[in-house]
C-alpha cells in the first residue's frame, strides 16, 4: 500500500490536493478529523473542534500518541486500499508510526499557503467547524501550535512541500509531479 500524508495548517489546501488524487489519479481519502468525528458520534458528543482536540489529547494520553495513525492504518487495510491520500496529519508520533509500518511507501507532504490566502479560504468555505472571522482562525492555529506537536514542525517531517498561493490548478500540477516525482504511480481514471 503507498499512502501519500498530508500536513499543513488550516486552509493551506490538503483536502483540495487529497480529493484531486481521489477523483483523478485513483487514490482513497482518510481524513484524521473525520476519523475523531466518528468517534465523537460514537460517544454521542459535540461535533466541534474544541471537543475533537479534547477527545484527541484524552486518547493520545490513554492509548499513546500514534492512536488516530494506528485507526487510519487499520481502516486502509480492512478496505483493502492500494493507493490512499491522509489528509490532516498533525503529530509527529503519527508520522514515524506511518514511516515505521510503511517505510518507503509512505511520503509526508507539507501543503502550504500564505497566512492571508488561507484566511480567505476558511471564510469563503464557511465550513460547520471552521472558524468564522480572522481572530477566531488565529485562536483555531495558536491552539493547534499548542496541542500538535507537528504543527511547528511541518517542514522538519515533510518530504516534499508544496506551496499553494495560486490557482487551484497549480495545486493539481503539484500533485502530478509528486507523483511522478515519487513513484507513486497514479490510477488512470
Amino acid at each position: 500500500m503507498k499512502v501519500i500524508g498530508l500536513c499543513g495548517e488550516i486552509g493551506g489546501g490538503k483536502d483540495a490536493f487529497a480529493d484531486y488524487l481521489v477523483r483523478k489519479r485513483g487514490y482513497q481519502k482518510i481524513v484524521m478529523s473525520e476519523v475523531v468525528t466518528e468517534e465523537l458520534k460514537k460517544l454521542k458528543l459535540p461535533i466541534n473542534r474544541e471537543e475533537m482536540q479534547k477527545l484527541s489529547r484524552e486518547y493520545k494520553s490513554k492509548y499513546g500518541n500514534g492512536v488516530w495513525a494506528k485507526a487510519c492504518l487499520e481502516y486502509a487495510r480492512k478496505q483493502g486500499m492500494r493507493r490512499a491520500v491522509i489528509s490532516g496529519l498533525r503529530d509527529i508520533d503519527e508520522v514515524k508510526l506511518f514511516k515505521r509500518e510503511l517505510g518507503r511507501d509512505f511520503i509526508l507532504v507539507y501543503i502550504t499557503a500564505e497566512q492571508e490566502i488561507r484566511y480567505q479560504r476558511l471564510i469563503k468555505r464557511a465550513g460547520v467547524k471552521d472558524p468564522k472571522t480572522i481572530a477566531e482562525i488565529e485562536a483555531q492555529e495558536q491552539k493547534e501550535r499548542e496541542i500538535f506537536n507537528l504543527y511547528n514542525h511541518f517542514r522538519d517531517y515533510a518530504d516534499k512541500i508544496v506551496s499553494n498561493n495560486g490557482l487551484v490548478v497549480e495545486l493539481f500540477a503539484a500533485a502530478d509531479l509528486l507523483l511522478k516525482e515519487t513513484g507513486f504511480q497514479s490510477i488512470e481514471n
